[in-house]
């Protein structure tokens, strides 16, 4: 894997890619290139984790299905991908 850095004014994007070129993920943020270019691939991993585990934060609390009966209960797509997020949680972890 390798880190790509690109600037659009003044915003820059970081990619993740594979040996084939492959984007594997994207953050974009505000800032200097340069400086975003030294941050490990194990950061930018993290990074795009946690941006992960919020949406699926999102979906539990935006599902009504969830809170019909005072405390959540996740939904079967909601559970499924719980365990996703944990084992790429995991996976970090371990690297």
């Amino acid at each position: 894997m390798k880190l790509t850095v690109g600037n659009k004014g003044q915003h820059s994007d970081v990619s993740l890619v594979d040996e084939h070129d492959n984007i594997i993920g994207r953050i974009y943020c505000r800032g200097d290139a340069e400086e975003i270019a030294r941050a490990s691939e194990k950061e930018i991993l993290t990074t795009m984790f946690m941006e992960k585990l919020e949406a699926w934060e999102a979906k539990l609390i935006m599902t009504d299905e969830c809170w019909k009966n005072g405390l959540p209960k996740l939904t079967q797509e909601l559970y499924d991908e719980w365990i996703a997020l944990q084992q790429e949680r995991n996976k970090l972890l371990n690297r």
